[in-house]
């Protein structure tokens, strides 16, 4: 999955900002993105997750957390939100 990141975050979808909490001082929060991928004959939704910093820079990848699609129906609906 981490060959394919580049790719997955320059198409994801923006959903949501959550904000930081106290255990990250130097951080406004994260913003939240979700994706699409196909891996083998699987879909799999990407949850991703990009720090946003109180500085001045721009935002840095965290994480993010794959889930298999088990409906081809859910993937579709995902991606009409682009």
């Amino acid at each position: 999955m981490y060959g394919q990141l580049d790719r997955l975050i320059e198409n994801a979808v923006y959903d949501s900002f959550e904000a930081a909490d106290e255990r990250h001082p130097g951080l406004s929060g994260q913003n939240i993105y979700y994706s699409a991928a196909r891996i083998g004959d699987e879909y799999y939704s990407v949850r991703i997750k990009l720090d946003v910093s109180k500085r001045n820079i721009p935002p840095a990848y965290k994480d993010h957390k794959t889930i298999l699609i088990y409906c081809f129906r859910l993937m579709m609906n995902l991606l009409k939100r682009q």
